[in-house]
């Protein structure tokens, strides 16, 4: 299972095989705790916790990585036509007792509650590089969650 720190090495190899130079940067958060007070430490830089904390980059189209608590990836997906905030609110909302509740399941259900969050802001005038960027890390991560855009294995 990639982690957090194999997450940003395969967005280095995106930015350096895919993209041209002269195009603005992507912007990569650090991790988002989803449920204080029950996630463990996480060693990766925290940039907000769930429900004090704006969603990283929350106006922007890009992608959202969620991680177990092992910090294992489980899931990658896209905002590409609409912000990322406006997308995570609909895996999330805040529960009765002010914590986290996860609201929408993913088909087929999550193998493994998501515990933290990474996001991936793509530049503003290029919307449509969301959906390249979640296929590319798709197929170089395999997140146990991702089953559109993963090749079947095949026996021999």
């Amino acid at each position: 299972m990639a982690t957090v720190l194999e997450a940003r090495a395969a967005l280095e190899r995106y930015t350096a095989t895919l993209r041209r130079p002269d195009l603005p940067p992507l912007e990569i958060s650090g991790v988002y705790v989803l449920f204080p007070g029950t996630s463990t430490v996480s060693s990766e830089p925290e940039v907000g916790r769930w429900p004090d904390d704006p969603w990283p980059f929350a106006a922007r189209c890009g992608v959202y990585l969620f991680f177990d608590a092992s910090h294992e990836l489980v899931y990658v997906g896209k905002a590409s036509w609409g912000p990322i905030g406006a997308r995570l609110e609909n895996y999330f909302k805040r529960a009765p007792d002010g914590s986290c509740h996860v609201v929408h399941d993913r088909p087929g259900g999550w193998r493994t509650r998501p515990e933290y969050l990474m996001v991936v802001a793509v530049p503003e005038a290029l919307p449509f590089e969301a959906a390249a960027l979640e296929g590319f890390l798709i197929r170089e991560l395999r997140p146990r969650d991702n089953t559109i855009g993963v090749p079947e294995t095949r026996p021999t």
